[in-house]
């Protein structure tokens, strides 16, 4: 075995993954990484620039050539809870980062996001767009009442199974008595939300006189 990092990972990973080496193309000359690049390791050695459940480590490779490794389990019990409320903080936030500064559009995608995690699915980056697969949920078993169909608990939660994923969620609403359903829920949530602007601006008594 040739060098270790600091943790007793070999320095060879890094040299695995086209992202954690040198980069070139076809029309310039090989550039050196920047001041850092980062990946997971695997059990298998390679490196993965996403999160991945069965990595072993986080591996950083220098711009100058030094590498470290860190691991879970190798922090004080308070720390390592700590890393894990700061990663928590850091990935619910990125849920609604395309939110604008609009609130409600914000709560939406939070609460999008968190479903989706929820259900399984995992996404490297934001996580609360789309639909929210409760109110898919909520559009099929609509559809289905209005066709006179009855739906129990059972039958709810098979419904929420085949919504959870975004393919789900996508063949559900390309059904057009589902789909109908989910605009309607929008467009109350969306009448609601002006209806509560319109008697915020009456009571502050808005002024127009710049106008």
């Amino acid at each position: 075995m040739g060098a270790v990092s600091r943790w007793g990972y070999p320095t060879e990973l890094f040299e695995k993954v086209d992202i954690m080496a040198e980069v070139q193309d076809e029309t310039t000359a090989p550039k050196k990484i920047g001041v850092c690049q980062k990946g997971y390791i695997m059990p298998n050695g390679e490196t993965s620039r996403s999160t991945h459940p069965e990595a072993v480590a986080l591996g950083f490779k220098f711009g100058n050539g030094k590498t470290e490794t860190v691991e879970l389990g190798k922090f004080p019990a308070d720390i390592e809870l700590q890393l894990n409320w700061f990663g928590r903080s850091e990935k619910f936030g990125n849920f609604y980062a395309g939110a604008t500064g609009d609130a409600d559009k914000a709560h939406e995608m939070f609460l999008t996001g968190r479903e989706n995690l929820a259900n399984g699915e995992w996404s490297e980056r934001g996580g609360g767009e789309g639909e929210r697969p409760s109110m898919v949920v909520d559009a099929v078993v609509a559809a289905l009442e209005a066709a006179g169909e009855t739906v129990d608990e059972g039958r709810k939660a098979t419904i929420h199974e085949k919504v959870k994923t975004k393919e789900g969620r996508k063949a559900a609403l390309a059904n057009p008595a589902i789909n109908a359903e989910y605009e309607r829920v929008r467009a109350a949530k969306a009448k609601a939300k002006a209806d509560a602007a319109k008697k915020a601006a009456k009571e502050e008594g808005a002024d127009l006189s710049a106008f």
